[in-house]
């Protein structure tokens, strides 16, 4: 049979083991969430950048648009195929 004295100890060391490993989870759970949430603060700002590219976007086809719009107000018609004219020779000489 074992001394109850023997038992204190053995049961005062066990509770620090537990305790500790409690402590150290804790810790470590802490630690993860952490990261988690620099993660995430960092999905946020890429997601605002994009944002911000695409208000932009957003801006320009708006504006091709009006161009458009006003254009198509003014009666103006696109313009077809574009043709250049080349010429052969153009030295000129100038009798003075």
């Amino acid at each position: 049979m074992t001394h109850p004295q023997g038992r204190v100890p053995t049961a005062l060391a066990i509770a620090a083991v537990a305790t500790s490993s409690m402590f150290f989870v804790q810790v470590f759970m802490t630690q993860a969430q952490g990261f988690d949430v620099a993660e995430m603060e960092r999905a946020a700002e890429e997601l605002r950048d994009e944002n911000d590219r695409l208000e932009a976007r957003t801006g320009e086809l708006r504006a091709l648009s009006e161009i458009q719009k006003s254009a198509d107000e003014l009666g103006m018609k696109k313009g077809g195929a574009v043709s250049y004219l080349t010429v052969g020779d153009t030295g000129v000489a100038l009798n003075r």
